[in-house]
C-alpha cells in the first residue's frame, strides 16, 4: 500500500477505545492507497476491491472497522474468491460504520524494525 513511507512519533491520535489494530485512514484516503475503488458485497460481504487489491473487513468494533489489504504484487487479478478466503467479518457492514466510522488497515502480530541501521 505504501512505498517509501515515514512513521512519526509523538504525532496526536485519538485514543482507540475499542483496542483497535492498525493504521487509522479516512475512508477516502484508504480506497485511493489501496486502489480499491469499488465498493462490492459478495457472498453477503461488503468490501473495497481494485483489479489487483481489495480490502477485505476483519473487525468490527462499534463504529470501527478494521481492513485487512490485499494485494497480488505481480498486478495480476485477484480474485473476489481469495479476498473473500481472507475475510473473517461475513455480514454486510452497517453504512454507518462504511461510511462516518474510523477505519484501520492493516496488523500484523510481528513487525522488523528496520530503523538506524
Amino acid at each position: 500500500m505504501f512505498r517509501n513511507f515515514v512513521i512519526a512519533q509523538g504525532y496526536p491520535v485519538a485514543a482507540r477505545s475499542a483496542g483497535e489494530q492498525g493504521l487509522e485512514l479516512p475512508l477516502d484516503m484508504m480506497l485511493a492507497l489501496g486502489r480499491t475503488p469499488l465498493t462490492t458485497v459478495f457472498d453477503a460481504v461488503t468490501l473495497f476491491k481494485g483489479f489487483h487489491t481489495a480490502l477485505v473487513p476483519m473487525l468490527v468494533l462499534g463504529t470501527s472497522v478494521v481492513w485487512h489489504f490485499l494485494v497480488n504484487q505481480d498486478c495480476t487479478r485477484l480474485s473476489y474468491s481469495t479476498a473473500m478466503a481472507t475475510a473473517q467479518v461475513h455480514q454486510l457492514l452497517d453504512q454507518c460504520n462504511v461510511e462516518s466510522g474510523r477505519h484501520f488497515v492493516g496488523w500484523t502480530p510481528v513487525a522488523d524494525v528496520l530503523t538506524g541501521r
